[in-house]
């Protein structure tokens, strides 16, 4: 019936319940052995554990238990392998930097004695070829120098040995010393030196400045070595700071033979150099690429180059420095502002004019450029006029001695300073320039501070120069007008001006000289503006410098009016009528 059927069917249910538990607890006891397993698999080192094969009771388990205990027995044997193979490379790092070293001090310790006796043999008295050989002697000793210190760096790194120092680097002072002996070197090659620290690097920053010197002294020596003309262009930027640090950026540009693309990537590995055709032109170990990388990897930074076969070649590296607690103020602060001043800059070498301007216009001076002496004296020959006048002397066709002498004598340019830029340090000569206007000289590569001081002292000495003229000037300017029935007061400065104004507010009429020191025409027009009855006062410029067209900024300086110097009685009286 159907109780009965019902019965059996619940009673067959209930025992394949039971039988399904049971396998599946069986199963589920298997899988935890497995897994059990798995995780010793995962472990490093140790001994290794084989499954026990008679606990697996089904065949099909027993089966993958196998693979399992195949697994690791080969897995043990690896790492017996690899952990023999890490112990013997260890072994062999310590003996080969152990050989290294004592290999590196038995070669220096007779090196030694052949470079002081070089030394000592040169203080004799030589004939021109023993000279020469003597010259070679040296150099080869210093060049097996090198080879030797580059193999001990090597060796140092890959010991782990080297540590990464830190102290305070003041940023101008380090670059200065740093090109110091690459100044010689390019000078006798030929070539420009040029250098440009961005304006928004701190002056003092903390980190290593050792392994950084030897960073650049790799990488500038190598730019130098493989460049026959043009220049060799080191510059430093600030990146953008990550966790409270300062990234630098060094780049180092150069117009040599540069590097093709397969060798790219082969210059930063150990003895390699980018083309092995160039191996006997010039020597070298390839050592000093791959030490920058690793020294600069080691402080944190990036290394990397641009570069076509012909052109030139771009290296560049980061490094993250430290705020200095001492030191907060910027590479540029300098108390000096060349608004309003005309600079003319004259060199053939379109980078040096390039950098140069960037300086002048961190002080808002108006630059002009020109890339030859014909150039510069057609420049001149134009209506505008300038205050100071940048000029290297070692220009092509007509360099900048020939230059200034043009000058002087066919443009009869009296009221313009000039500042010669040269390689070679002409203080004993400086007298001769005297008749051709030139009033300082600046050692090249330019300095921004160097550049900023001259351009001052030679603006103030101008100016000293200039009150003196113009206070005899104005003295008779007063006479005169004086006997046209004008009365008139003169003040020596701006400074005076304001005290004047400020005592006698009803004066009608200012006659302001812009080109005066401290506080020029503009600034004090501005000051006396503010005071009482200064909106009312008419102000007229006194100035060399207006040309066509410059009124609407005169008058947008808060001026009514200009009168080109030399000042004429004619004009001078015609400009007092009209405004009184």
């Amino acid at each position: 019936n159907i109780v009965e059927i019902s019965s059996l069917f619940l009673i067959l249910l209930i025992v394949a319940i039971v039988i399904e538990l049971y396998f599946i607890n069986k199963m589920k006891h298997n899988f935890n052995e497995f897994i059990s397993f798995f995780k010793k698999v995962k472990k490093e080192g140790g001994e290794i554990e084989i499954i026990d094969l008679k606990k697996v009771h089904y065949k099909e388990f027993q089966e993958l238990a196998k693979i399992i205990n195949i697994t690791l027995l080969q897995k043990e044997s690896i790492e017996n392998k690899l952990r023999f193979a890490k112990e013997k490379e260890k072994k062999a790092n310590q003996a080969k930097s152990l050989f290294l070293a004592n290999m590196s001090h038995e070669i220096r310790t007779p090196m030694n004695g052949v470079i002081g006796m070089a030394e000592i043999l040169g203080m004799t008295k030589l004939n021109e070829e023993q000279k020469k050989y003597l010259k070679n002697i040296e150099i080869s000793a210093d060049n097996l120098l090198q080879i030797i210190n580059d193999i001990l760096d090597i060796s140092k790194i890959e010991s782990g040995k080297v540590v990464i120092e830190k102290n305070e680097i003041n940023i101008e002072k380090f670059i200065e010393e740093l090109l110091e002996p690459f100044i010689i070197t390019t000078k006798s090659k030929g070539l420009e030196l040029v250098e440009y620290i961005n304006k928004d690097i701190p002056s003092c920053l903390v980190g290593d400045e050792g392994k950084i010197r030897q960073i650049l002294i790799n990488l500038l020596g190598n730019a130098i070595k493989f460049t026959q003309e043009g220049y060799v262009y080191l510059e430093i930027r600030r990146e953008i700071a990550k966790d409270d640090k300062i990234i630098l950026k060094f780049i180092i540009e150069d117009t040599g033979i540069g590097i093709g693309e397969k060798q790219k990537n082969k210059i930063f590995s150990i003895f390699e150099q980018g083309d092995s055709s160039y191996t006997k032109e010039y020597q070298g170990t390839g050592l000093g690429l791959s030490i920058s990388k690793r020294l600069v990897e080691l402080m944190g930074g990036e290394i990397g180059v641009e570069s076509k076969i012909g052109q030139g070649s771009k290296f560049y590296f980061t490094v993250p420095l430290e705020k200095s607690v001492s030191q907060t103020k910027n590479i540029i602060e300098m108390d000096v502002n060349f608004e309003k001043i005309n600079i003319l800059m004259v060199d053939d070498n379109e980078l040096n004019r390039k950098i140069v301007k960037v300086m002048l216009k961190e002080k808002n001076a108006e630059v002009v450029l020109a890339k030859s002496g014909k150039e510069a004296l057609e420049i001149l020959s134009g209506n505008k006029r300038f205050h100071i006048c940048l000029l290297d002397v070692d220009m092509p066709k007509m360099d900048g001695i020939e230059t200034a002498k043009r000058i002087q004598s066919i443009l009869d340019i009296k009221d313009m300073s000039i500042i010669l830029f040269t390689s070679v340090d002409i203080r004993d000569k400086f007298d001769l320039f005297d008749d051709m206007g030139v009033s300082d000289y600046l050692m090249k590569p330019v300095k921004r501070k160097e550049l900023y001081k001259k351009i001052k002292e030679t603006l103030n000495k101008k100016n000293k120069k200039k009150i003196e003229q113009d206070l005899q000037d104005l003295q008779e300017l007063q006479k005169k007008l004086k006997l046209k029935g004008y009365d008139s007061i003169v003040a020596e400065n701006g400074k005076k001006a304001i005290e004047i104004f400020g005592e006698y507010p009803e004066i009608p009429l200012i006659l302001m000289d812009i080109q005066m020191p401290e506080m020029n025409g503009y600034e004090t027009t501005q000051k006396i503006r503010k005071m009482k009855n200064g909106k009312d006062v008419k102000i007229i410029a006194l100035t060399a410098f207006a040309q066509e067209g410059d009124k609407e900024e005169i008058i947008a300086e808060g001026l009514d009016d200009y009168i080109s110097k030399p000042v004429r009685l004619n004009k001078m009286i015609e400009i007092v009528k009209k405004y009184i």
